[in-house]
């Protein structure tokens, strides 16, 4: 499946009840067809950058569904559910690790909020500062995923950042 949208996993639920919170947030109450694909359509913009191409893969993938569910006014959670994203007991602590351009696009994501974060200063000590303290800075709905990703690869993560690997 393009761009590893849709294969059931912890983080593409996450990533679908991230895009689909945001979606709710722009309806603003008005659950009209037209309104509906006007968000679609808008919403991969208020994402962090590195997230804009996955986003743009699942609206696209997904936007018949989207907007089916969306009319119906469930919840974000429960259109994950219907779309096979997310399993209803998905609420576990997240996994990070399979290849796909959705892990890809995470990947940058994270790495770039550390790099601002360390503003130059490639410590150790600052390294494993910002290390702890990354996850806080990104959307409530990718929190789990970034600590799952910081804990599976700290040794990796320290030792690039402290050789200023691009």
């Amino acid at each position: 499946i393009t761009a590893g949208v849709g294969k059931v996993g912890n983080l593409e639920c996450n990533f679908c009840e991230l895009v689909l919170g945001e979606v709710e947030k722009l309806l603003a109450g008005n659950y009209s067809s037209s309104k509906i694909e006007e968000v679609l359509d808008q919403v991969c913009n208020v994402l962090p950058s590195a997230l804009k191409s996955a986003c743009t893969t699942f609206i696209n993938q997904y936007e018949p569904e989207l907007v089916q569910l969306l009319e119906s006014k469930y919840p974000a959670n429960v259109i994950c559910q219907k779309l096979g994203i997310c399993k209803s007991s998905e609420r576990t602590v997240p996994t990070v690790g399979k290849v796909g351009n959705l892990e890809c696009s995470f990947c940058d994501l994270v790495l770039g909020e550390i790099e601002k974060l360390l503003a130059g200063n490639y410590s150790t000590s600052k390294i494993e500062e910002v290390l702890d303290q990354v996850c806080n800075i990104l959307p409530s709905a990718l929190k789990g995923a970034c600590v799952t990703f910081i804990n599976q690869y700290e040794p990796e993560l320290v030792q690039l950042l402290e050789s200023k690997y691009p």
